[in-house]
């Protein structure tokens, strides 16, 4: 009786370290499978971050090739009417591949312009990984350049004599002989280009994207770059933008004010040259195009405008490089808002 009755002593305690056991186990697995959602929620949540970012950074990209384009490539579409995307175009849905080309989650895009005329868009980007129900928005205002970032741009090569100095950001579709002192950053689309003998080359020889050959601080320049303020090549600015929204931006000025807005929705609209005058349409200086006539438009900082009606611009050359205008009387207008 004493030997059965040691042998049920042993076979409870083996019974409770086996309980203890299968607690413990238990326990630990919950514990571990808590943790592994967790992990898994958490690498969820930061993909799907990581999804919406890359929509936004992809709509920057795509604003510096098409600045005016607020519809991710897509034509005649309307805004949104209410709702969280109230003013919004899109949706515009694009797939998100990993490193190894894997389609692993989406993110949605909705798109707005700031104001009229303006080349900052109002972005959001919704993102969401595959399957997983988590999704991430991230917003952001982006926007290409505007001309009016710059001092100077232009589509052609561009010549600053020692005498002469650049203030502001300088740029050049072609490229720029930069004799004189710059304040700016001096930039060119082209590594080289062929200089034009009336632009400071000889018409054969090839030249740096932006370099000096006359001057005081010339050989210093060369070696330098002026610290770094020249740059070659970067991406071109786009005139073409300015060319294809002529017509849109005289509409506007049309439909600004009752006397000329009869004729923005007219078939002539991007043609017609009335000589009336608004505080936001210009007429043509004279009836055919010419050189030396034209206006000298002045910003305020009040919303209002001076504008010069340039009779006769005549540039004349001296030893400092002086030049006289003859300029008509100031008119001020009020912007149009």
């Amino acid at each position: 009786m004493k030997q059965n009755k040691e042998s049920g002593h042993v076979l409870t305690w083996v019974l409770g370290f086996m309980a203890a056991i299968a607690v413990i186990l238990i326990a630990t697995t919950s514990v571990l499978d808590l943790v592994l959602s967790d992990s898994i929620r958490t690498n969820k949540n930061q993909l799907s971050l990581n999804i919406a970012d890359a929509g936004v950074n992809y709509y920057l990209w795509h604003l510096s090739h098409s600045g005016a384009d607020f519809q991710d490539g897509n034509t005649g579409g309307t805004p949104i009417v209410g709702g969280e995307f109230d003013g919004f175009y899109g949706p515009y849905p694009r797939s998100y591949k990993d490193d190894n080309g894997v389609v692993v989650g989406s993110y949605t895009l909705y798109i707005k312009p700031k104001s009229l005329g303006s080349t900052v868009a109002i972005v959001r980007s919704v993102g969401e990984t595959n399957n997983s129900g988590v999704r991430r928005t991230v917003e952001a205002e982006i926007g290409a350049p505007s001309f009016a970032s710059y001092g100077l741009v232009g589509d052609g090569a561009l010549w600053f004599g020692d005498y002469e100095s650049s203030n502001g950001p300088t740029h050049s579709n072609v490229g720029i002989r930069m004799d004189g002192p710059n304040a700016g950053d001096v930039t060119s689309s082209n590594a080289t280009y062929v200089p034009p003998t009336a632009l400071g080359g000889n018409g054969s020889t090839s030249r740096t994207g932006v370099w000096c050959n006359a001057g005081v601080n010339c050989a210093s320049r060369n070696s330098t770059r002026n610290n770094g303020s020249w740059r070659f090549p970067v991406p071109a600015v786009n005139f073409n933008a300015i060319t294809g929204e002529l017509c849109n931006l005289k509409k506007t000025a049309f439909l600004s004010s009752a006397t000329t807005s009869a004729l923005a929705s007219t078939p002539t609209a991007c043609t017609n040259v009335t000589t009336t005058r608004t505080s936001a349409y210009i007429p043509r200086y004279q009836p055919a195009f010419n050189t030396t006539r034209g206006y000298l438009i002045e910003l305020n900082n009040n919303n209002t405008y001076n504008l010069y009606g340039v009779a006769n611009e005549v540039y004349s050359y001296t030893n400092n490089n002086t030049y006289t205008n003859t300029w008509q009387a100031a008119l001020t207008e009020t912007l149009i808002q």
